[in-house]
């Protein structure tokens, strides 16, 4: 990460490939996880400890990622589940111009392939985008000089 960055990060360890894969964490997160830690208290090492140990005041079991997206489905209404968060950063990322390689890192996946094949899908504007170039490319015969 960058040198002298003031920004801290966040690990999740031992994630599905077996390799811990570490985040620079943005002011935005920052900041939530802080509001987060205001809300457990400094009495819990866990920043989402279960909602049983919440109310007996031990908090000192993690809750379970797992139980997380279906929360937030209820609640909202919206679908929604950790893959479709990876996969909207994905397409993002990649509408934005990222390199492949670049948002492989992000996701933490251990092969390009993975990427390509699940998150990292170009729309059809962006496809349209391409062709146009390749045409305008083509059509201006510039690429007949080099």
């Amino acid at each position: 990460f960058p040198k002298g960055s003031e920004l801290g990060t966040i690990t999740f360890r031992d994630t599905k490939n077996r390799k811990d894969h570490k985040l620079v964490m943005t002011p935005t997160v920052l900041s939530l996880l802080e509001s987060q830690r205001a809300i457990v208290g400094e009495t819990s090492q866990y920043l989402f400890p279960s909602e049983r140990n919440m109310k007996s005041k031990k908090r000192d079991t993690p809750v379970s990622a797992k139980w997380y997206p279906e929360a937030v489905s209820l609640a909202s209404d919206i679908a929604f589940s950790a893959h479709i968060l990876r996969r909207t950063a994905a397409v993002c990322a990649e509408s934005l111009g990222y390199e492949l390689t670049t948002i492989k890192n992000f996701l933490g996946h251990s092969a390009s392939d993975v990427t390509e094949r699940h998150y990292a899908q170009s729309s059809g504007q962006r496809l349209l985008q391409l062709q146009l170039a390749i045409e305008a490319e083509i059509m201006s015969g510039h690429h007949l000089a080099n």
